[in-house]
């Protein structure tokens, strides 16, 4: 579509949110990337009119301007959306009526790739569109495709039910003149979200970001799972793990909820912070949550369609003192307050930490809403049912928790990032934790686990099954001299680029203990070894021990009053160390790793 075209069609131009900022953002880096394209997979039985669909998708798109969207941002001086006055419905047709039932599945799975990775042109492209998989006079696939940057999760029920009530009334024999005058009654009532746009640009940005600033203060260390293995690159850029908690204790971690007046959303999002704590190794912890932006003082919000959510920080810090209940107290009321400034933009949040875009590196998010079960319909004369969705973020690990008659936990992830095994066992620590919730809401978070019996008798007998008879009349010493003797031109140690053999290292080690020698330095002795971190210390600490002295290690990054203490108190007789430039230390003998005449 030219912009001269748009420009006659212009029914509105606005700013954008700050989660479409985001997405933009995203897109622009990576022009190619399928971040954020949303795929839903419906199979149809029954006899499917086309003609009727695609006067329904025309009707939804006049109703809802979102449909009706693009976004300019190349030539601009700062991005704009523009709401077009008129735009036809995107639906193509793929015929596979004559094919094997082989063929066809073959066909359908490499129908729904190439619509994934065509992505859209944001500038140009109908973010909306629909494709028909005829596979029979009485069997279909329908695949809705869309942006996610015009509309989020909570809409795509309400989409749908529009689409179905709009092909029932055509097909019952209502012209689609009639139908138009109805949408265009609905349209009046329904809330455009242009409105949220406004809402937002209204909001005190100061206030807001003053608000995040204070919540994230002292926070400095990053809380993320690294992956174990590094696995093979693949094509695909998402994959996904769902598991579900048993229905009892759904049910008890509800009642709990209840209880306390909490919200299960709030137990969730407290259990994966509790996850992260103990793969961090730390009791304070930061990860991002999505939240429906439905708060704002709109009326009819809940049934408008556009993208509302953003994704704000979420800080659960734990104490040795506190009970599984005082934290999800805790984490309850921050998300209270967090409401009021969750329209601020996640960017600028970030810029108010000290780790800046380094904050988040996981997503958490409730679906107080469910969507299978809403877009599974039976109509007249077809039934309908959602086989699929794929949605994609720029997060490597994203958790998506609803509810149904039991807790579902739904980890999306990027196999170019993570194994599916190791993200199954993340999952399954996480349930574990919300298991051991449901058993005892009081008990002392300290003792809170993440792996159940299974695992630990796997961790503490399987992998450390090591047990070896050693001769306790060896030194450290000797057994590294046999080491040696066994193993000489093997790699002994390896630092980023560099790597060193065994034989290489004793010698080495062997000029540092007789320079030690040298100076009378030996049994008894402390050593400081000062240098920066690769295989220089390995060998500095190997030298030390041959010469019978004792080695002191002290960072280098240490404030010179503090190093001082150090030598003073250990008494040092000599020191040891990587720098060339190494101020003197009352009068101590310092070594030198970098000399040459050390290597040769």
């Amino acid at each position: 579509m030219s912009k001269k075209t748009i420009n006659s069609n212009v029914e509105k131009i606005m700013g954008l949110t700050p989660m479409q900022n985001g997405m933009l953002y995203h897109k622009m880096l990576n022009d190619e990337s399928t971040e954020y394209v949303l795929q839903h997979v419906f199979s149809i039985q029954g006899k499917l009119y086309e003609d009727l669909l695609k006067q329904s998708i025309e009707l939804l798109t006049y109703k809802y301007e979102v449909l009706r969207t693009v976004f300019l941002y190349r030539k601009v001086a700062q991005p704009k959306q523009v709401i077009l006055k008129q735009r036809k419905a995107m639906m193509q047709i793929v015929d596979l009526t004559t094919l094997t039932d082989e063929e066809q599945q073959k066909n359908i799975e490499l129908t729904k790739s190439l619509d994934v990775h065509k992505g859209f042109d944001l500038e140009k492209d109908n973010l909306f569109r629909v494709t028909v998989i005829r596979l029979s006079d009485t069997k279909s696939i329908l695949l809705q495709t869309v942006h996610h940057i015009i509309m989020d999760g909570w809409c795509n029920a309400i989409l749908f039910q529009d689409l179905i009530k709009y092909y029932e009334a055509l097909k019952s024999g209502k012209s689609y003149a009639d139908m138009m005058a109805i949408v265009e009654g609905e349209k009046r009532r329904t809330a455009p979200f242009s409105s949220y746009v406004k809402w937002v640009e209204s909001q005190d940005e100061n206030e807001g970001l003053d608000y995040w600033k204070n919540l994230l203060e002292d926070y400095s260390s990053i809380a993320e799972i690294k992956p174990m293995v590094k696995p093979r690159k693949t094509s695909s850029r998402v994959d996904l793990v769902e598991l579900q908690l048993e229905k009892e204790s759904s049910k008890r971690l509800q009642e709990y909820a209840v209880k306390y007046n909490l919200t299960l959303n709030t137990v969730l999002e407290a259990a994966w912070g509790v996850v992260l704590q103990r793969y961090n190794y730390t009791d304070d912890v930061v990860f991002g949550k999505v939240v429906s932006g439905r708060n704002a003082a709109i009326p009819g919000i809940d049934h408008a369609v556009g993208l509302f959510i953003n994704t704000i920080p979420v800080r659960v810090q734990t104490s040795e003192t506190d009970k599984v209940v005082d934290v999800l107290k805790r984490v309850q009321e921050q998300a209270m307050d967090s409401v009021r400034y969750d329209y601020c933009s996640l960017a600028e949040v970030q810029q108010q930490s000290e780790l800046k875009q380094n904050l988040i590196k996981t997503l958490f998010v409730y679906e107080n809403y469910y969507v299978d079960e809403s877009m599974n319909q039976t109509m007249s004369d077809i039934d309908i049912a959602m086989d699929s969705q794929r949605e994609q973020t720029n997060y490597g690990l994203s958790v998506g928790t609803f509810l149904t008659d039991c807790i579902h936990a739904k980890f999306m992830f990027d196999p170019n990032e993570y194994e599916k095994q190791e993200v199954e066992r993340i999952a399954k620590h996480y349930l574990y934790v919300l298991e051991e919730m449901s058993q005892d809401i009081e008990l002392p978070i300290k003792q809170l686990s993440m792996i159940d019996e299974e695992e630990t008798q796997l961790v503490t007998k399987a992998y450390n099954s090591n047990y070896q008879e050693y001769d306790h009349t060896k030194d450290v010493i000797s057994v590294f001299e046999e080491i040696v003797d066994k193993y000489q031109d093997h790699t002994a140690v390896v630092y980023q680029s560099e790597h060193i053999t065994y034989q290489e290292l004793n010698r080495r080690a062997n000029r540092i203990a007789s320079w030690l020698r040298s100076r009378g330095i030996g049994e008894g002795n402390c050593v400081a070894v000062m240098t920066r971190r690769g295989i220089a210390m390995i060998e500095a600490i190997y030298g030390v021990i041959k010469s019978g002295g004792a080695y002191v290690p002290i960072d280098l990054s240490y404030p010179k009053d503090r190093i001082e203490y150090i030598l003073k108190d250990c008494s040092a007789k000599a020191i040891i160390t990587t720098e060339d430039s190494l101020e003197d230390w009352d009068n101590l003998s310092v070594l030198c790793l970098s000399d040459p005449a050390l290597k040769e």
